[in-house]
C-alpha cells in the first residue's frame, strides 16, 4: 500500500433520499489529486477528532463531479456525519482528510475543524 502525504479536500453530496430511520443519505466525494489518487477500488482509513475509526473504506463508482472519487459505504461514516450535521439537511460543505503518516490513513475533519486547526496550527485531536 501506498503512503500518500497530501491533504485531500472532498465535498458532503447529498443522494437525495432518506434511510429507514429518516436520515438524510449523503455521502463523499473526493478531489483526487494530479497524481490520479484516489482511484476506485483504493480503501482509506480515517480517524475522526474524537479518534473514533472508520477502517477500510472503499472509493466506488459513482462520483458527482469530475476529477473526484465517491467514498463509498456512506452509512459507515453516519456516526461522523450525524456528530457534526443536521438529520434531514444536507449542506455541500468541504471535509478535509490529512495524513496520519500511516499508509492510507487520515484524520477526518469538518470545514469548522480544520479552520479553527489552521488558526491553531495544529491538530484537533
Amino acid at each position: 500500500m501506498a503512503l500518500h502525504q497530501a491533504i485531500l479536500v472532498s465535498r458532503i453530496c447529498d443522494l437525495s433520499g432518506f434511510d429507514n430511520s429518516g436520515w438524510r443519505r449523503r455521502e463523499l466525494n473526493v478531489k483526487k489529486r494530479p497524481d490520479g489518487y484516489p482511484q476506485v477500488r483504493d480503501t482509506i482509513h480515517l480517524i475522526d477528532s474524537d479518534g473514533i475509526r472508520y477502517p477500510g473504506l472503499p472509493f466506488v463508482k459513482g462520483a458527482r463531479h469530475d476529477g473526484h472519487s465517491c467514498l463509498g459505504q456512506p452509512g459507515t461514516l453516519k456516526p461522523w456525519f450525524r456528530k457534526h450535521y443536521d438529520e434531514k439537511r444536507v449542506r455541500a460543505e468541504s471535509v478535509c482528510l490529512e495524513p496520519t503518516g500511516q499508509s492510507n490513513e487520515y484524520w477526518i475533519y469538518t470545514e469548522g475543524e480544520w479552520t479553527a486547526k489552521a488558526a491553531r496550527g495544529g491538530r484537533t485531536a
